[in-house]
């Protein structure tokens, strides 16, 4: 089931960007490549969850294996998704935000990139209270950088509206 739930993640995701290429270079539009992202992705998840509530449950006895993992296993998909899905909206907007000449907004975006990227770094290291200090710092400037980023270019938006360079967003 976890090897199903991760197949389908990766085809909803592999699906979306297929067609956004497909789409961009004019190719062809497959509708429904687009389309199955959220419903394959959201199963596969699903499927994911589901063997990581079953692995676990079939494993209460051995609580120390739970304690040596350092989270609990039903967070491990949602860590994986926020981490992907951060890095892919910040990515974006780093690159909306240098289309439209907004460096700023692109280096608020890209900081707060540099911000995941680092707490992920981070994640297997000692927790010691010093090091929660460091880290809270860390994420602190990402999320600054997010919404400068953020700030400057929905302004930017509101100035000029949705025209990027040859064309309106869809």
């Amino acid at each position: 089931m976890m090897m199903a739930g991760s197949l389908l993640v990766l085809l909803g995701g592999f699906f979306k960007a297929t067609w956004k290429l497909m789409h961009v270079t004019g190719l062809t539009t497959i509708k429904w490549m687009s389309e199955s992202q959220f419903i394959l992705i959201s199963v596969g998840f699903l499927a994911i969850c589901v063997s990581v509530i079953l692995m676990v449950r079939k494993r209460q006895a051995n609580t120390n294996l739970v304690l040596s993992m350092g989270m609990a296993p039903w967070k491990i998909p949602f860590l994986f998704l926020m981490t992907i899905t951060s890095l892919g909206a910040e990515g974006i907007l780093a690159y909306l935000a240098f289309r439209r000449n907004l460096n700023l907004a692109a280096g608020g975006f890209i900081l707060g990139v540099i911000g995941i990227l680092t707490m992920g770094a981070f994640a297997s290291t000692e927790q010691s209270v010093a090091m929660q200090w460091i880290e809270e710092t860390i994420n602190t400037l990402g999320q600054a950088g997010f919404m400068l980023g953020c700030i400057l270019l929905h302004r930017d938006f509101k100035t000029r509206g949705c025209d990027i360079l040859s064309g309106e967003l869809r």
